[in-house]
């Protein structure tokens, strides 16, 4: 790598144009991410014509669309309090401990959103919140402009309280890592803290969780042991948090979806989760629920039995159990009445 040094701050480029060390005089309160030009500049005025030679070469690495590529260093710059980002750079990688302290960008540049307090990025549309930096406890975390928020963007903070958050609709599943929650109990809505859409947080000691149908969660989001029911406005909803599921142990699983399902194969919605009741709705006309499994509203067909069964008893009504009713049961016992004719494929697989 080659250095090329301003009056405060030294920058490392590789020979394939991208900055991947910096270091920053202490004492340094603002610290710029300088442009490719602005580079080439300070290595052509140079008064020193070996330093000049030197660097002349790395110039040509110097493009349009400059890297910095900086996570993953150890460096750190508490003095630093704001960032400015010049024109022509195509993307920055920093983690938050790079700089603890910063609460101000300044941007020229048409990828990161101007005068914030964050490092937010934005292409066909704002608000990639990359980096809050180190937010501390009792400070407020502002979500304006913020629509989804990338890996690490939260790491090491302490959050307990957020604002203008309504927005926000997806997160990487790094995005909290190493990130503390300091909520106060009444501050968990219907027991969940939510940036927009997301679930980030469930309270401790919750033990009923509702996931409705427009929410997300975060896929790092820790959930209590202490919950016995989780309900969701839809199958297709349930669906959707299966793999978030599939990783506990439920003891009842509830569904307020009043229509049909278009798929025979009931088993698909609920993939691996470890359930040992799923109650349906009574203003479902289609289906029913008999001791936590799925029959049609007929009570002939068995549908399905949830994973975490040990035992069950056929009522006497069914004439069919269906296809992959107990598939991937946990069950050591079924009691099986005269009425039943017909067994679908892969029932018991």
């Amino acid at each position: 790598m080659v250095e090329i040094k301003t009056e405060r701050a030294s920058y490392y480029i590789s020979t394939h144009g991208k900055c991947e060390y910096i270091d920053i005089e202490p004492g340094t309160d603002t610290f710029t991410f300088l442009s490719p030009e602005s580079l080439k500049d300070i290595v052509h005025q140079a008064k020193s014509q070996s330093y000049l030679w030197q660097n002349i070469s790395i110039c040509n690495h110097l493009t349009h669309g400059l890297v910095y590529r900086l996570k993953g260093i150890e460096q750190t710059f508490p003095d630093v309090k704001t960032l400015i980002i010049e024109d022509d750079i195509g993307a920055i990688h920093i983690d938050n401990r790079m700089f603890p302290n910063v609460n101000h960008i300044i941007s020229n540049n048409k990828r990161y959103i101007n005068d914030v307090p964050m490092l937010i990025a934005q292409s066909d549309e704002p608000g990639y919140l990359m980096n809050a930096f180190c937010i501390k406890r009792g400070e407020t975390v502002d979500l304006r402009n913020v629509k989804y928020i990338c890996n690490g963007a939260f790491s090491g903070c302490h959050i307990s309280k957020v604002i203008n958050s309504d927005d926000v609709w997806g997160c990487e599943e790094n995005a909290f890592k190493d990130c503390k929650f300091l909520f106060n109990d009444e501050e968990y809505a219907d027991g969940t803290i939510k940036f927009g859409k997301v679930i980030v947080s469930i309270k401790p000691g919750l033990t009923k969780l509702n996931i409705p149908n427009d929410i997300d969660i975060y896929s790092a989001c820790e959930f209590p042991g202490s919950i016995k029911e989780v309900s969701f406005d839809s199958f297709d909803c349930l669906a959707k948090f299966k793999w978030y599921l599939e990783k506990y142990d439920i003891d009842t699983i509830s569904i307020n979806d009043k229509h049909a399902l278009e798929t025979p194969n009931i088993s698909q919605y609920f993939g691996n989760i470890n359930a040992k009741n799923i109650n349906i709705t009574k203003e479902n006309k289609f289906l029913k629920s008999i001791d936590g499994a799925i029959f049609t509203a007929d009570e002939k067909i068995l549908l399905y039995c949830p994973q975490n069964k040990d035992r069950y008893t056929i009522p006497c009504k069914t004439e069919t159990i269906g296809s992959y009713a107990f598939s991937g049961c946990h069950i050591t016992s079924i009691t099986i009445p005269d009425t039943v004719s017909g067994i679908g494929s892969y029932a018991f697989y």
